[in-house]
């Protein structure tokens, strides 16, 4: 049987060989008019012809940059990756792990055990190295801002273990901003940082591009300090070539070396930025996602806010904090700072998820290729974002918090910082008052752009939605009905130095 198959295979190859262009051309003028014939019968018979499948909607075209050279280059990287297997943007994994080690011994007495930062690190940049979704230009910035964070949190611990005295350094009570993404904590941390007696870090001030083992600045915006050349240095080298992909993100949350930055950008020294969970793999995501380091991080930001405070040993009377990461992790925030006033912004979820899937496909949206390229896994990986931190809040019920609802402070939002310094105990003067007022003069909503979003472009479900947050709805109606909490402590100025055990 072998034998006849052979033979029957040889001669298949001998006829092909023989055929010349017109027999080919022939060939196919024939398979065409067979399949024409076919449909014909089929419409004859009754049969609907085929329909053009329709596109969906929810997948997206690779990122297009402005200028025309950069999608050369990538072109060129693709086509050396694909067909000669060389990478020419390559994840300098060992590089990044070196580096990731490499902090004094004497630093874990300010710290702590580095080892769970070190296997978040790890596994993160393990997966970022072999992950299909994440582009040749995602390759390129991740090893950039991972080499700049790492940098950062090297020089910052051996700063730190040179200078032993800043752990003595007394840090007032924060003012601590959370919740949910996208609920206007932004504008709210704005407003509260009007306050002339109070202080939020600057993005230049945290920013590990523009970070160098040197003193602290001595006043809130110094733009002589080399943290602040450095920060504008870095910022411009970020968005110089691609001015496009600024002006996307600036839509959502505009942030330059010059404005209040969120506690997020200083966790990203200790903690891979949360937005490449659209690249990692289910394992990578969870660890991510849940951040088994949050003791380092918390550690390290309490240090961090110890050194600024040591430029301006006299300055402030208490520090403005902002980030929903601080909602996952109350309980650790309290410990960390005691006595600090924590509010928890609250807003309809469909709104929240939606707009965090819009931001995170506006930051990520360059760096993603192949299935990454599907509004549907953004979505999905927005909703999953959401629920952790819903989930946090239902499983420790904040009672120590004073919860607003976004579209109730939003409407009034200089009345709401009246009313939270009135139960805290302080008071608005008429300076602070004034810069509230010019800074909303100045900052009007959509000044950078509008962004406009819908659950259903992300291939969500509304239905779905209220009954994934079904709990955490009742939870936000009950305290809309009973009235907000109002037992936050009271302003203080005791000073509390961590356990890094």
């Amino acid at each position: 049987m072998e034998e006849y198959v052979q033979q029957a295979w040889d001669f298949a190859k001998q006829v092909m060989w023989e055929l010349g262009v017109q027999e080919v051309y022939m060939l196919l003028n024939v398979i065409c008019l067979m399949m024409f014939v076919y449909h014909l019968i089929r419409f004859a018979m009754g049969h609907p012809l085929p329909e053009p499948k329709k596109p969906d909607p929810t997948l997206i075209p690779s990122y297009w940059f402005s200028h025309w050279w950069i999608n050369i280059l990538l072109a060129y990287a693709w086509i050396a990756r694909r067909f000669f297997c060389t990478t020419i943007f390559p994840l300098p994994k060992e590089k990044l792990l070196d580096l990731l080690k490499d902090t004094p011994k004497e630093a874990e007495a300010f710290f702590g055990d580095q080892a769970a930062t070190v296997a978040v690190y790890e596994t993160v940049i393990t997966d970022l190295e072999k992950s299909p979704l994440l582009s040749n230009f995602g390759r390129f910035t991740a090893q950039r801002q991972l080499m700049e964070a790492l940098r950062a949190r090297q020089a910052f611990m051996k700063y730190f273990v040179a200078h032993p005295e800043i752990a003595d350094v007394s840090l007032p009570s924060p003012i601590v901003i959370t919740g949910l993404p996208r609920t206007g904590s932004t504008l709210l941390h704005n407003l509260l940082a009007c306050d002339p007696s109070a202080r939020a870090a600057f993005n230049y001030e945290v920013d590990a591009g523009g970070y160098a083992a040197v003193a602290p600045p001595t006043k809130a915006m110094d733009t002589e300090h080399t943290w602040f050349q450095r920060g504008v240095h870095a910022w411009d080298a970020r968005y110089r070539l691609t001015p496009e992909i600024f002006a996307d993100i600036a839509a959502c949350h505009f942030s330059t070396p010059e404005t209040i930055a969120d506690d997020a950008v200083l966790i990203e020294h200790a903690l891979p930025p949360l937005k490449y969970i659209a690249v990692l793999s289910n394992k990578a995501r969870r660890m991510l996602l849940t951040a088994t380091n949050k003791r380092n991080v918390y550690t390290y930001l309490y240090r961090y806010y110890q050194l600024l405070q040591s430029g301006q040993p006299d300055g402030p009377t208490h520090w403005v904090l902002k980030s929903p990461f601080h909602a996952s992790h109350l309980p650790l925030l309290r410990a960390t700072f005691p006595g600090a006033r924590i509010v928890m912004l609250h807003r309809e979820m469909k709104q929240v998820v939606a707009s965090s899937a819009t931001k995170l496909l506006r930051e990520m949206h360059p760096s993603l290729k192949g299935k990454g390229l599907d509004k549907k896994l953004i979505g999905r990986l927005a909703t999953e974002l959401c629920t952790e931190t819903t989930n946090a809040l239902l499983a420790r019920k904040a009672v120590d918090v004073t919860n607003l609802q976004y579209d109730e402070w939003i409407a009034d939002p200089i009345g709401t910082v009246k009313a939270l310094y009135d139960q805290w105990g302080m008071e608005v003067s008429d300076d602070f008052e004034n810069k509230m007022r010019e800074y909303l003069e100045k900052n009007p909503k959509g000044k950078y752009g509008e962004v406009k979003y819908t659950v259903e472009e992300y291939g969500l479900s509304g239905a779905v939605l209220d009954c994934t947050f079904g709990k955490y709805a009742a939870m936000q109606a009950a305290q809309s009905r009973d009235g907000p909490e109002i037992t936050s402590p009271r302003h203080s100025d005791k000073v509390h130095v961590p356990s890094t055990a």
